[in-house]
């Protein structure tokens, strides 16, 4: 499922309006959650990673269900990054592997490592040059 579309299921489960949402998560517009419950490709917006972690703290009941909620929210919209990057990559549980599409020498890993920090709140350096980066999803 597409974060925009996880979004907003999980508004119309909790019997919210856009208003009431964006209340709850500290004020957030009925206009920006419009926006983010939309495709990127429609708006060129998405949440932020802080919004995706209030989501997953306002909307969940137990410690184990906001870790859960949160890990998959970070991780759809990592992928819906890396999509608009055209980086092709694969996902182990809160790992990202990207894919050399040629040889992956260290000044392109962190050239790619580089575009990383600009688009995720929540990146931590990266652990080898074979591609790996971890994102700080909660464990």
């Amino acid at each position: 499922m597409a974060l925009w579309d996880t979004i907003k299921e999980i508004r119309i489960k909790a019997g919210k309006t856009q208003k009431q949402f964006g209340d709850m998560l500290g004020g957030i517009t009925k206009t920006h959650i419009s926006t983010i419950e939309r495709p990127y490709e429609q708006t060129r917006t998405t949440a932020s990673d802080s919004l995706l972690k209030k989501i997953a703290k306002t909307f969940t009941e137990t410690k184990e269900d906001q870790t859960t909620l949160e890990k998959k929210l970070i991780m759809e919209r990592a992928e819906l990054l890396l999509q608009r990057m055209k980086i092709p990559f694969e996902f182990n549980e809160c790992f990202i592997k990207i894919r050399p599409v040629i040889d992956l020498n260290e000044n392109i890993f962190n050239e790619y490592a580089g575009m990383f920090d600009l688009v995720f709140d929540n990146i931590r350096k990266p652990l080898n040059i074979g591609g790996i980066i971890r994102l700080a999803c909660a464990t």
